[in-house]
């Protein structure tokens, strides 16, 4: 079988469900079938990164580019050089590859646009997150919406979405009607086979009888972190030795820090910031929290819940998350109190796990995509 030439095309690789989700599909395209080239735009050195970099997947970083061929200029004038040449050399390092596939994530439609692949390329674009909120509620999706539309008229575009409402509503935005489900699959072994890890609480201080309430994402405004501290802070009066475990980075770490020391209850609450330990830090919570404004499909919450970790999320997620009995929701309505009693009823329920393994096991969801790219499994237009 002839290879085909695949980017894989994303802004870079900090701690999110996207970049999880597009670094473990590069683990696991098949070699035989695909000749893979990983862009992206920033170089974070995350442990992402570093996982690409050991099963030896070409990645070119752009902004690398611009700093090794000025290094010799201080680093605010480099990074200035480097939002005037982003573009340009993304066009060439596209061309030059000629690539048969073009999937790209997030937010990079003007990127795709400005390279001009060559004629024939087909091109999948991933919606990650809400598309009201991408496209019709938020003015500066004006552009990025232009752009799609610009691509779809010249190239076969096809757009990924995660659930069957996100479908819908993209269909409906740009006036197509085949928009392809793809779940947010998670490697389920990794996951179900991790047992608690007592050396991790013993690590973080974490006594064995502590209750653990926990979440994993980044720090901005959708994940509510600010609404999630009030939850635990009603838990807390109840629940004197609970915790609170928060895994990740993002822009408003350090408010959510100083809001934790403000009520007074920082001694409770984790921030362990960039991990590579998911699965042991999933195995060692009671519960996942998870009060967000506002998602796609939250990755995080697949892995809790082939992890068997119970997650109590708000009623603005889909309910498509719900892939086993773990699942439970709550109205962002409700009081922090309401919540924490929530809470304490789910985790006085015990409930053997049933979960859906076969579609959400990424290893298919990998074979589906290949699929795609080979244009042998497409819903007619």
């Amino acid at each position: 079988m002839e290879q085909i030439k695949l980017i894989q095309f994303i802004h870079g690789f900090s701690t999110g469900g996207a970049e999880s989700l597009v670094m473990q599909y590069c683990r696991l395209f098949s070699k035989e079938k695909i000749n893979l080239l990983v862009l992206a735009i920033h170089n974070y050195n995350s442990f992402f990164d570093k996982s690409l970099q050991e099963a030896g997947i070409k990645v070119i970083y752009v902004d690398d580019i611009v700093f090794r061929w000025f290094h010799f200029l201080p680093t605010v004038m480099k990074k200035a050089i480097c939002r005037v040449l982003r573009k340009p050399l993304t066009r060439n390092i596209i061309r030059s590859f000629e690539p048969d596939v073009i999937h790209y994530h997030l937010w990079l439609s003007d990127y795709v646009k400005y390279a001009k692949p060559k004629n024939g390329t087909r091109i999948f674009y991933t919606v990650h997150n809400d598309p009201e909120v991408l496209w019709v509620k938020n003015k500066s999706g004006v552009r990025g919406r232009k752009c799609i539309e610009w691509l779809s008229e010249r190239y076969s575009f096809r757009f990924l979405v995660l659930h069957e409402k996100m479908r819908q509503q993209t269909n409906t935005i740009f006036g197509v009607a085949d928009s392809v489900v793809v779940n947010n699959g998670v490697q389920m072994q990794d996951f179900m086979e991790v047992k608690e890890n007592q050396d991790l609480r013993t690590q973080l201080d974490i006594s064995k009888e502590a209750i653990v309430l926990g979440h994993v994402g980044r720090f901005f405004e959708a994940k509510n972190h600010r609404y999630l501290l009030e939850i635990f802070e009603a838990y807390l009066k109840k629940h004197s030795d609970a915790v609170l475990i928060l895994a990740g980075t993002g822009p408003l770490m350090s408010k959510i820090k100083e809001l934790s020391r403000m009520k007074g209850i920082e001694k409770h609450v984790y921030f362990l910031g960039e991990r590579s330990d998911i699965p042991d830090i999933l195995h060692m919570m009671d519960i996942m929290v998870f009060p967000s404004i506002y998602e796609g499909l939250p990755v995080t919450l697949i892995e809790a819940q082939a992890a068997g970790v119970p997650c109590l999320v708000s009623d603005r997620i889909t309910e498509e998350v719900k892939i086993s009995n773990l699942m439970y929701f709550n109205s962002l309505d409700d009081s922090p109190d309401q919540w924490a009693e929530r809470i304490d009823k789910i985790l006085k329920t015990q409930v053997a796990q049933e979960i859906d393994v076969e579609n959400w096991d990424l290893k298919n969801i990998v074979k589906q995509l290949e699929r795609m790219y080979l244009d042998e499994d497409l819903p007619a237009v």
